[in-house]
C-alpha cells in the first residue's frame, strides 16, 4: 500500500509537471502570435505611411521620371495615385533630394560654360550634367552647373553659373510637361526661359515651343 501511494504521488507530480509545461508552451505560442501580429501591424502602418505622398513630393516625383512626365505632365493627383499603386512597390524615389539631370533642346544638350548656358552639344559630358536642388514646394529649384559646381543665375538675357549660394535670381520655377521635358521661369523677373541663338534667356512673358526643354534624368 505504501508503494502504491508513492507511485500515485509520482504520477500526480508527473502530470502536474506535464500540465505546467503545456501551459508554458501555450503561453509562449500566444506570445509569439502576439509579437507576429504586432509586427504585421507595424509593417502595415509603415507601408501606409510610405505610400503617402505630399503635393511637393508628387511634383518632385514627376521631375525624377520622364515616363511619369509623359504620362501625367504636371498632374500631381495622378502622380500620387501612381505612387500609391505602383511607385512605392517598385521602390521608386519620391524625395525632393538633389537630382542629376541633363537639359537640352531639340537634338542638342545645354552646357555650363561658366559665363553662360549654351545648348549646342551633341552629347552629355561633365559640363552638360546639371544638379537640381530643391528650394520650395516641389516647384522651385536651384540649378547647379556641371562645370564648376556653381549655382546658375537668371540674368534675363542669359543664365550664368557662377554663384556660390542661392538667392532670388538662382531660384527657377520648373514644371514638367507631357513631352517628358520641362518649362522654366527665371528667378529675376519671373519670366519664361526660352532658347535664343543657342542660349537660354528668361525674358519672355508667354511660353512657346522654344520655352520647352527636354530633360534627361541621370
Amino acid at each position: 500500500a505504501k508503494g502504491d501511494r508513492a507511485a500515485a504521488a509520482r504520477a500526480q507530480a508527473a502530470a502536474r509537471a506535464a500540465g505546467a509545461r503545456a501551459q508554458a508552451a501555450a503561453r509562449a505560442a500566444a506570445a509569439a502570435r502576439a509579437r507576429a501580429a504586432a509586427a504585421a501591424r507595424a509593417r502595415a502602418a509603415a507601408a501606409k505611411r510610405g505610400s503617402r505622398m505630399s503635393t511637393a513630393e508628387a511634383r518632385c516625383y514627376l521631375l525624377r521620371y520622364a515616363d511619369l512626365r509623359r504620362a501625367f505632365s504636371s498632374n500631381t493627383n495622378k502622380a500620387k495615385y501612381h505612387w500609391k499603386r505602383h511607385g512605392y512597390r517598385e521602390k521608386r524615389n519620391k524625395s525632393c533630394g538633389d537630382m542629376k539631370v541633363a537639359i537640352g533642346y531639340g537634338s542638342r544638350w545645354c552646357a555650363d560654360e561658366g559665363n553662360r548656358m549654351l545648348c549646342n552639344r551633341g552629347a552629355i559630358g561633365g559640363w552638360e550634367k546639371q544638379t537640381l536642388r530643391h528650394v520650395k514646394d516641389g516647384k522651385y529649384f536651384a540649378i547647379k552647373g556641371g562645370r564648376n559646381q556653381k549655382y546658375c543665375a537668371d540674368e534675363t538675357n542669359k543664365i550664368r553659373c557662377n554663384r556660390g549660394g542661392i538667392g532670388g535670381w538662382e531660384k527657377f520655377k520648373i514644371t514638367p510637361r507631357n513631352s517628358g521635358g520641362i518649362v522654366m521661369k527665371g528667378g529675376k523677373k519671373k519670366r519664361w526661359c526660352k532658347l535664343v541663338g543657342g542660349a537660354i534667356r528668361c525674358n519672355t512673358y508667354q511660353s512657346s515651343k522654344r520655352s520647352e526643354f527636354k530633360m534627361k534624368n541621370l
